[in-house]
């Protein structure tokens, strides 16, 4: 029978190589422990400084909203929505006969003793260029049929209208200072997200202010539904309100001899401009215009005026506004309250409404920096006098006299400028 020693045996001495082994895996087993711990911790915090963020953010864009909805249902009765008719305050500042100063005062613009001087009388300008009885905005009738046949969160106001007619300035006063709330609740406040095509949008877009129709601003109502943008070829149409600017034509045309874009024709030869009518020919100056590619012939740049024009006044049944120039000068926060309105949309209440300050026309293209002009200047430049036949030779004037659409002046109440003195001549 085996025998079997009662002595215990020696514990078997591991490798040092081993017992080093065992121990570096027993610290990264700690490390990685702390590791998780540290990240637990730091998730943890920024998780609920991302909640308690996003809360306030949800308070806040709620607030707002809340407040806007019901300053504009104080401001607005229902019928007068569908006029497209404004407040008390807004009509308030039509009449009030200091208003020059007010409105600088209101943009926090301070004007020099110089400017000051120059800037003229309220009553000066509404004699000779805007009137008396406040902006003119063509076209209200259709609001009430475009917020009830498109969803708010998919509204949009976009402009058109021809060169140096203010499109420019119009949609940044609309983006600054007007948002459509059902954009805002899908969207958010600050923007930005992606359009269909996957372009991302800034914060104006996703509140429903794009920057121009899907056709093209300075394309012709007649191909809207034959031509979309690069960026656009995926929007609804019909989902946009067009907020069209016309300016008093021989203004328009005057201010085409300096910059002309894509129109092309004869002018400024010995002198003249706009260069309707050829006496040596006895013939109109036939005006060429390119509109992404294509070209189109009109008899004159009169004619260019009219049809332009035409095409939304006369032809178009797509609900859509048109606003004056001058008044986009001298009513800016009027106007862009009427259009926002329009769409359904709300003024920003959670800060002073906005002024565009310098000039609206941005980026090349438009003219020399020095010939543009801001806020103060504008009202200087725009505020005077038409001068007699507005510059125009007697060929010209008298050709614009007989060429131009005269219902269509008459609606915008644009008067022809008076003739030269035989003594002036």
């Amino acid at each position: 029978m085996a025998q079997f020693s009662s002595k215990r045996r020696p514990r078997r001495q591991l490798p040092r190589r081993v017992l080093r082994q065992r121990s570096g895996n027993t610290f990264a087993v700690w490390q990685c422990l702390m590791a998780l711990l540290v990240f637990a911790i730091v998730f943890n915090a920024l998780f609920f400084s991302w909640l308690q963020d996003y809360h306030g953010v949800s308070t806040e864009r709620t607030k707002l909203l809340s407040t806007l909805r019901s300053k504009f249902r104080r401001e607005t009765s229902a019928d007068d929505v569908g006029r497209g008719e404004t407040s008390a305050d807004v009509i308030s500042d039509i009449v009030t006969p200091d208003r020059l100063p007010f409105q600088f005062a209101e943009a926090h613009i301070n004007v020099t003793e110089e400017q000051l001087k120059a800037l003229p009388p309220w009553k000066q300008v509404q004699d000779f260029v805007v009137g008396h009885n406040g902006p003119i905005i063509y076209g209200k009738d259709s609001c009430e049929a475009f917020r009830t046949a498109i969803p708010g969160v998919e509204r949009n106001i976009g402009c058109s209208g021809m060169f140096n007619t203010g499109t420019n300035l119009v949609t940044q006063l609309l983006k600054e200072n007007c948002l459509i709330p059902e954009r805002v609740e899908a969207y958010g406040m600050e923007g930005p997200f992606h359009d269909p095509q996957g372009k991302p949008i800034g914060p104006g877009e996703a509140h429903g202010i794009r920057w121009q129709v899907p056709w093209g601003k300075h394309v012709p109502a007649q191909y809207r539904t034959l031509h979309a943008t690069k960026y656009a070829t995926q929007i609804w149409k019909e989902s946009v309100l067009a907020v069209v600017t016309i300016r008093h034509p021989y203004d328009w045309m005057r201010s085409m001899c300096k910059n002309h874009y894509t129109a092309y024709w004869p002018h400024n030869e010995h002198g003249m401009c706009p260069h309707l009518f050829n006496p040596k020919k006895k013939e109109l100056v036939p005006v060429e215009i390119k509109y992404d590619g294509s070209k189109v012939q009109h008899t004159s740049l009169a004619d260019l005026w009219n049809t332009w024009y035409q095409d939304y006044i006369l032809n178009s049944s797509f609900p859509f506004l048109v606003v004056r120039f001058e008044d986009l000068q001298f009513y800016a926060k009027n106007v862009t309250t009427q259009i926002c309105h329009c769409a359904g949309g709300l003024i920003r209440d959670d800060r002073p409404f906005t002024y565009i300050i310098n000039s609206a026309k941005q980026g090349p293209g438009h003219g020399k920096q020095e010939e543009r002009t801001g806020m103060v200047d504008a009202w200087i430049k725009y505020g005077q006098p038409m001068p007699p036949q507005n510059g125009f030779n007697d060929a010209d004037y008298e050709t614009a006299k007989q060429e131009l659409d005269a219902s269509i002046m008459q609606r915008f109440k644009y008067r022809h400028p008076d003739p030269l003195s035989q003594d002036s001549k």
